[in-house]
């Protein structure tokens, strides 16, 4: 594959996906879920995607992985991928957007931590899984509440 149809293939696939910022492993493999004799390899669609200026890359911003990398394709399959996001200049977020995909955020984060401990009530100390649970709460009211307040501001 060119890198001129690779590139156009990236647009195409960005403007489908719902979420505004993909991860580059997930556009890759779609990629090549639509092109099956392509070779890219991720380092290869990554440098692609940073030389050109319709993308954005956001680099990971946490400081330790989200899982061990032997979880990787169980995490995969499940729709969580690690590393850097793409995102298409053009789609770039509206502040309500924004919001929106950070409650939604939080609210899957509430979700799973609520399923982890059901999963596996014996490994879960009650006591710790309440605090983690009030902590994400608190962060949930936070964020409503300093949207509404920036709201107000209008």
């Amino acid at each position: 594959m060119e890198k001129d149809e690779i590139l156009s293939l990236a647009v195409e696939l960005l403007r489908e996906e719902e979420e505004f910022l993909v991860p580059i492993l997930k556009l890759h493999k779609l990629i090549l879920d639509e092109k099956e004799n392509c070779d890219l390899n991720i380092e290869e669609l990554t440098k692609l995607l940073i030389a050109d200026d319709r993308f954005y890359i956001l680099e990971s911003q946490s400081t330790q992985e989200p899982w061990e990398d032997d979880d990787d394709d169980k995490m995969e399959a499940l729709g969580f991928y690690k590393g850097p996001r793409v995102m298409l200049v053009e789609r770039k977020p509206s502040k309500e957007e924004l919001a929106a995909a950070i409650k939604e955020s939080m609210q899957q984060m509430l979700y799973g931590l609520k399923q982890a401990c059901h999963a596996n009530p014996e490994d879960t100390e009650e006591t710790e899984f309440l605090q983690i649970m009030t902590k994400a709460k608190d962060l949930e009211r936070k964020f409503d509440d300093a949207f509404k307040k920036d709201d107000g501001d209008k």
